[in-house]
């Protein structure tokens, strides 16, 4: 309560999603009813307008002809908006490819294990897991084979799949997921 107003804000939620603006998101492999869920907003153009031009402090700094300071700050934010927007780009090339039939983020209930990638194979007997990284030399196989260990050890049905694990570069945008190398 704020002001002595009670204010509910799942219709509010509700409609950002009707509008295709914001998007509930649940784990990979989770059943639809989790708590464990996230929102994002959808549209790339509204995400970047939220991130760096509408904020507040973006505000004041331009109004203050402070340029300098709104470019450093924007571009200290980048690389992780960037960053975000790679593993958006790469969950909905595996969709769209016709290969993968479920694709999406994983993370557990805590936020200390998160898989940018996880897509399951048409016939349900591969399952790839990517992480996505501006900077090729910033990937670490052995971190993200630590993770799908942690991702299996909460979804034990899924162990009998293949398994291929991979490093998702801007580079490799134009190349199949299914024939990128596994590191």
């Amino acid at each position: 309560m704020q002001d002595g107003i009670d204010t509910i804000v799942s219709p509010y939620i509700s409609r950002l999603e009707q509008f295709r603006l914001l998007e509930k998101n649940i784990p990979f492999g989770a059943k639809a009813g989790t708590r464990n869920s996230r929102y994002r907003v959808v549209d790339p153009y509204f995400h970047f307008w939220l991130k760096f031009v509408d904020p507040l402090e973006s505000r004041t700094l331009a109004e203050a002809n402070r340029w300098g300071v709104l470019i450093e700050k924007t571009l200290g934010s980048l690389s992780t908006y960037l960053g975000r927007a790679l593993e958006n780009w790469y969950r909905e090339e595996c969709l769209s490819s016709g290969e993968w039939i479920e694709a999406g983020a994983w993370w557990d209930k805590r936020g200390e294990n998160e898989i940018d990638l996880v897509a399951m194979s048409i016939d349900r007997k591969t399952i790839l897991f990517g992480e996505a990284k501006l900077n090729p030399e910033k990937f670490n196989a052995v971190k993200l084979a630590m993770k799908v260990e942690h991702f299996f050890s909460q979804h034990p049905e899924l162990r009998g799949a293949a398994v291929r694990q991979c490093g998702l570069f801007p580079e490799g945008m134009g190349t199949s997921l299914s024939q990128l190398p596994p590191e």
